[in-house]
């Protein structure tokens, strides 16, 4: 069995291995990725991309893998006792998963590595640009001082991203400071600009395989719910302006902020069901 890194590969090739959303994450800061390929023909056996959490802060290190598919149990078992030293080597306390459509073999697989598993509603949810055009959002005015990120000079895009940081808002990433301005929606994503400095941030990103994905919300002062929902309404028109109406977008309602907006737009709207697993290293 060939125990392959998959950030030694090019993008392009992943792409056939994990499809076209998750192979654009190799190569992040953060993420990494293996794959256990036949030592006859090179094909791939089993894989799994998952990315360290908590790295740039005090906290202990987790892991979360965001990606898995075994179609040999010998060749899962390698990838897994593989990845089981990796993570030691980045002193991982525990690792975590959310995974739809796993095969009961490899449910089999990870609970017989020591992953507890439960099905549960996942957090992401998907609803398509339309869903956002009728909502009365739509309606509302909207300040002269939110601004598309594309008129942004490079450094004020810096000192905004430093800015949340510092507040200790990194979005549903880590890497963020990492990723160029042009990897998110520059017509899109916008920003609270007064008098040239960035209080507040809202991040899209488009995925290879053309969903919108919010991936940051942060605004500081005493306005700052007020702008946050400002920055909210530009994005959803901007959207509604430029995409279908059947443009898919994903909301990963990974903290209280993000439920309860979800829970307020789309109160009849449900996660798919996923598998959680958990394990402590």
């Amino acid at each position: 069995m060939n125990i392959l890194d998959l950030e030694e590969f090019e993008q392009e090739d992943c792409i056939d291995i994990l499809g076209e959303d998750e192979a654009e994450n190799i190569g992040r800061e953060y993420y990494k990725g293996l794959m256990a390929a036949s030592p006859v023909d090179e094909e791939p056996l089993a894989v799994m991309v998952w990315k360290i959490l908590n790295e740039d802060s005090y906290e202990e290190n987790k892991a979360e893998i965001t990606f898995f598919r075994s179609d040999d149990p010998n060749a899962g078992k390698e990838l897994l006792d593989m990845y089981g030293e990796r993570i030691e080597e980045s002193e991982v306390i525990s690792s975590s998963f959310e995974l739809a459509d796993l095969s009961a073999d490899n449910k089999k697989l990870l609970s017989g590595e020591g992953f507890e598993l439960k099905d549960k509603e996942g957090r992401d949810l998907i609803v398509t640009v339309g869903d956002f055009a009728k909502l009365p959002i739509t309606k509302k005015k909207i300040p002269s001082y939110i601004k598309p990120i594309q008129i942004l000079e490079i450094l004020q895009f810096r000192q905004g991203i430093t800015n949340c940081m510092f507040c200790g808002r990194t979005g549903i990433d880590e890497d963020i400071s990492m990723l160029p301005p042009e990897w998110y929606e520059q017509e899109l994503s916008c920003c609270v600009l007064t008098e040239g400095k960035v209080d507040g941030l809202l991040l899209l990103h488009c995925t290879a395989g053309g969903i919108l994905m919010p991936v940051l919300l942060f605004a500081s002062g005493v306005d700052a719910n007020k702008n946050m929902l400002n920055m909210l309404c530009f994005s959803i028109n901007a959207a509604i302006k430029k995409y279908p109406k059947t443009t898919r977008v994903l909301i990963r309602r990974h903290d209280d902020k993000t439920r309860k907006l979800a829970s307020y737009f789309f109160p009849l709207k449900k996660g798919r069901k996923v598998t959680y697993g958990e394990r402590t290293e």
